[in-house]
C-alpha cells in the first residue's frame, strides 16, 4: 500500500504530466488570439477584451469554501450589550 505522502507525490506527478502541457498550449493559443484581435480592434476595444478575458479566467479558478456562520442567538446579543434586558434600557 501507499502512504499518504507517496500517494500525494504520485498524484502530483500525474497532474504535472497531464495539466502542464494543456496549460502551455492554452497560453500559446491565447497569445495568438490576442495578437490577431489587437490588429483590428481599437485600443479601447482591445483593453476591454483583455479585461473581459481576465474576468473569465478568474471565474474558472476554484473558490475557497465559505464557512457557515451560525446566526447569533438573542442571548449572545444581550451579552454583547452588557447583559441588559428590556431592549438595552436601564430602568
Amino acid at each position: 500500500m501507499y502512504s499518504n505522502r507517496e500517494l500525494a507525490e504520485k498524484i502530483s506527478k500525474r497532474v504535472e504530466t497531464t495539466v502542464l502541457p494543456i496549460r502551455d498550449s492554452i497560453v500559446v493559443h491565447e497569445k495568438a488570439l490576442n495578437d490577431d484581435l489587437k490588429s483590428f480592434l481599437s485600443k479601447r476595444q482591445f483593453k476591454k477584451w483583455l479585461k473581459y478575458q481576465r474576468s473569465e479566467k478568474r471565474k474558472l479558478l476554484p473558490k475557497a469554501p465559505k464557512r457557515q456562520a451560525a446566526p447569533p442567538s438573542n442571548m449572545n446579543n444581550n451579552r454583547r450589550r452588557g447583559g441588559q434586558g428590556m431592549g438595552g434600557r436601564r430602568y
